[in-house]
């Protein structure tokens, strides 16, 4: 199965999400912001795909799929978010949607989020 980096700043979120997919057998990592994340990238080159929220303090969704290009192996991404501070979900998402290969809106059913995983992976 996959190895899939989880970014949000909410644990809760996060959580679940690791939960779901690890129960589908993939291999997990979470990170809170996408500084972290970028760390986490550093650190390991075998992430084939991460799943990020869009508005996070410490470096967003944004700004995390924009440095991607940087990394030899660059993983397949999935952006969700649910809005924010005066940026609605669909603003966000538009936005991703440039940078992502699929984009999910908050909240979204279990089965959505594992028909997408899959439906990315396989590309």
């Amino acid at each position: 199965m996959a190895k899939i980096l989880i970014v949000d700043d909410m644990t809760g979120i996060r959580r679940s999400l690791s939960v779901i997919l690890s129960g589908c057998g993939h291999d997990i990592l979470e990170a809170e912001n996408g500084l972290k994340a970028l760390n986490k990238l550093e650190e390991q080159d075998d992430i084939d795909l991460i799943i990020t929220d869009i508005l996070m303090p410490d470096a967003d969704g944004v700004e995390l799929m924009t440095k991607l290009h940087e990394f030899e192996n660059k993983p397949k991404v999935i952006a969700i978010s649910g809005g924010g501070n005066k940026v609605t979900a669909d603003n966000a998402l538009e936005i991703a949607a440039s940078f992502a290969d699929e984009v999910i809106r908050k909240p979204f059913q279990r089965d959505e989020l594992i028909s997408q995983v899959d439906s990315v992976l396989a590309r």
